[in-house]
């Protein structure tokens, strides 16, 4: 971080979700090429993310570096449920010990991370007494476990281990280490093989309508019965999330727009259960 504050004015516009930013690019202007791809993949989250868009992270990486902008995923808020930068506080001491200083852990920024995999302790995302969220890259996760603003000391407070929750956290840990199985492209096609089509069409029989009824029905009831408070930003009006765009099954089986991890991962969970 000191490093990149001295060659780019795009450092402060990280955020605690930023798979790709311009500073990156900056910072990869100081390298020779032949350094990006190390470069990249180890202080950066877009090698994780590419997984999820459904394209390689070396031709990934060739675009953001051109057009730092160029992946979105749609309706990336929705798996947002932290805004403030995610810290461990046994790392962040042994970071003192060791460098001087704490600093923010690329894989705890991940949004499907909520536990240490170093520690198997959950993740601080803000004070548990005054509410008080880390929302500057420039800031730094807090050595001695006291919060800056009202003093007291920081509690990490356990979740509830649960089966979808752990699942979630060894799919999230799969995709950090780059051994993630997601196939986007197998998932569509159990949502064509269902329907029994898979080409958009202008217009729909009865009876296609109605199968396409049947499955969005069957989705949105198992996904209302989740828990996933831990994972999904909560909607306004304490809506249901089957009722979030982002989780219609006919907008992701003939779409090309990326999805965020948790979106994927929920309905891939659900397809391939289905399928057994």
């Amino acid at each position: 971080m000191r490093v990149a504050k001295t060659v780019s004015l795009n450092v402060s516009k990280i955020s605690n979700e930023s798979y790709w930013r311009p500073v990156y690019t900056d910072v990869l202007k100081q390298y020779l090429p032949k350094f990006h791809y190390g470069v990249a993949k180890e202080n950066t989250l877009l090698n994780v993310f590419s997984q999820f868009a459904g394209v390689t992270f070396d031709s990934l990486l060739s675009d953001q570096i051109v057009k730092p902008e160029k992946l979105q995923f749609k309706y990336e808020k929705v798996g947002q449920v932290s805004a403030g930068w995610k810290w461990c506080s046994q790392c962040a001491k042994e970071d003192e010990m060791q460098h001087g200083f704490a600093y923010w852990h690329r894989d705890h920024q991940f949004s499907l991370k909520n536990r240490c995999s170093n520690h198997d302790e959950r993740l601080l995302t803000s004070c548990n007494h005054c509410g008080y969220e880390y929302l500057s890259v420039l800031q730094g996760p807090p050595p001695h476990g006291d919060c800056v603003k009202c003093a007291k000391g920081l509690r990490s407070i356990d979740l509830p281990k649960t089966e979808l929750g752990l699942w979630l956290e060894n799919a999230a840990n799969r995709a950090l280490d780059g051994s993630s199985e997601i196939n986007i492209a197998a998932l569509k096609a159990i949502v064509h093989e269902r329907y029994g089509f898979d080409k958009l069409k202008r217009n729909w029989s009865l009876a296609e309508r109605k199968q396409i009824t049947i499955q969005q029905r069957a989705f949105g009831e198992w996904l209302d019965g989740l828990n996933l408070t831990y994972y999904l930003a909560q909607l306004k009006n304490n809506k249901p999330y089957s009722q979030h765009l982002v989780f219609n099954l006919s907008s992701f089986a003939f779409n090309q727009h990326a999805l965020p991890p948790v979106v994927i991962l929920l309905l891939s969970r659900f397809l391939e259960d289905e399928s057994c």
